[in-house]
């Protein structure tokens, strides 16, 4: 029953919480007893020993109220609980209702209604995706069946300390796709282990240890950085450096037992499309605002704002006026040069077309190379204007005809089609889509980043933006010819 993680108990009586904490303690698995107490929980985040880090299983009393039988009350005091208790983005946990309510013959389905109550109530990162199910009556004073206390475990027979233990045990197997990631993210954390183990090995045990493992984090981070390595910026440099040696590191043996091909014709999604079109956010839109850099989409309005007030260009005409910034490369200049396509087009569905062009939000993505980004090279920042087009409301035909529109225009590029929808019942349709003609530089010294990071809308991953660049090099590289 190993995991990557914390074990987390929670019970409004403490003599029933113990027993379980302590069966785990004698098999040498981490665990965390938390009183389900209201003023306990306000004094442990007051002092900021609160949330629990990586929670893998929790074992969680179903009466919480101490009323006769469980209600929503018990519900809801279980989903405060755990909402405050849980991290941020800690990531599905296996739950174990531990209660002498658990016995589904004896009694209603008390388990079932917590669990559904909990996936409905809590966020989407800290929901459990599994329920099991531990009947606590068999360790109380009165035996199965019994609503009392359980028994102290020093006071257990060897044999009921051995069926808590098995229970426990059994209880707590994960299976499934979900095991699978978890022993991925094993993998990681192994991964990560052993590159502290070889770069710590770099030292000499003695008493400069510190001082030497230091100085070979310092040369990773200036051979990242290049001769522009800063106080400020050497943290990121020695990061990415790391986080490059991962990679290679992660294993990639699979648990003969995680058999993912028994999924194969799996077909739980109402609309596959926009499962689709969602798996592709995830595979190549990082979802954190608080990135910068090559591949970084900026909202084209809030990337205006973000520049010096002061900033003017002059522009190569032969008046030599000088322009304000919105002028020279404005909103109806984006959008006129996806337009034009389209009035050249006979589709029937042209002016429905034009019209979700015209809508599109106006964005430009960050394309100054990564080794002049990441050595603090670039003296210009170089970027490329683009749409952000929703194509939700169109059906299928004008999708088609889209398409073929821009089907073979050598300036334009076009990502795959992909959902920012967070909701279950709803729908996304959208695509970024560049023009090769509407490129620009700005003086890096131009840029407040303050003001920048609120234009951020969002990051391509590395593959996806790896393509663009590629895309935009072959734009810039044609040599062309001239002919009769």
């Amino acid at each position: 029953m190993r995991s990557n993680g914390t074990t987390l108990i929670i019970d409004d009586k403490e003599e029933d919480g113990r027993p379980i904490s302590e069966a785990l303690r004698n098999i040498c698995i981490p665990n965390l007893f938390f009183l389900a107490d209201e003023q306990h929980l306000i004094d442990q985040r007051e002092k900021g020993r609160i949330p629990v880090e990586r929670v893998k299983i929790v074992i969680q009393d179903i009466n919480l109220t101490g009323m006769q039988s469980p209600s929503k009350k018990d519900y809801d005091k279980a989903a405060t609980f755990l909402e405050n208790l849980l991290p941020d983005n800690n990531g599905p946990w296996l739950m174990i209702a531990w209660s002498t309510w658990a016995d589904v013959e004896m009694w209603k389905n008390y388990p079932q209604e917590l669990f559904q109550h909990l996936i409905k109530e809590l966020p989407k990162d800290k929901r459990p995706y599994a329920l099991n199910i531990l009947d606590k009556s068999k360790f109380t004073s009165g035996g199965k069946d019994d609503h009392n206390e359980v028994l102290p475990y020093s006071d257990m027979t060897i044999e009921q300390k051995k069926n808590l233990t098995t229970d426990v045990e059994t209880a707590s197997i994960q299976n499934g796709a979900i095991r699978s990631l978890f022993l991925w993210e094993n993998s990681v954390s192994e991964a990560v282990s052993q590159t502290i183990i070889d770069l710590q090995s770099l030292g000499k045990y003695d008493a400069r240890f510190e001082q030497r493992v230091g100085k070979a984090l310092y040369e990773l981070a200036k051979a990242e950085a290049g001769k522009s390595i800063t106080p400020s910026n050497a943290r990121n440099a020695l990061y990415r450096i790391l986080n490059s040696q991962l990679l290679d590191r992660v294993t990639s043996d699979m648990d003969e037992t995680c058999d993912i091909c028994q999924y194969s014709n799996e077909n739980g999604w109402s609309d596959i499309k926009e499962w689709k079109r969602k798996m592709n956010k995830f595979l190549h839109f990082d979802n954190s605002q608080n990135n910068s850099g090559p591949g970084t989409l900026y909202a084209y309005n809030s990337y205006l704002e973000s520049l010096a007030e002061c900033h003017q260009v002059v522009p190569g005409t032969e008046l030599n006026i000088v322009k304000q910034k919105e002028d020279v490369l404005g909103e109806r200049l984006i959008i006129n040069t996806f337009i034009s396509p389209i009035e050249n087009s006979h589709s029937e569905h042209r002016e429905v077309i034009k019209q979700c062009i015209e809508n599109s939000e106006c964005i430009v993505v960050d394309i100054t190379p990564p080794c002049d980004h990441a050595q603090n090279k670039a003296e210009w920042k170089k970027f490329c204007a683009g749409i952000l087009v929703d194509m939700t409301s169109l059906n299928k035909k004008q999708i088609e005809e889209l398409n073929s529109i821009y089907k073979n225009i050598g300036f334009l590029w076009s990502s795959c089609d992909f959902s920012d929808s967070i909701s279950d019942t709803q729908n996304s349709h959208k695509r970024l889509m560049f023009n090769s003609r509407v490129m620009f530089s700005i003086p890096e010294h131009e840029l407040v980043k303050s003001k920048l990071k609120l234009a951020n809308i969002t990051k391509m991953r590395e593959q996806i933006s790896r393509d663009l660049t590629h895309w935009l090099s072959n734009q810039l590289s044609r040599p062309g010819y001239t002919m009769m």
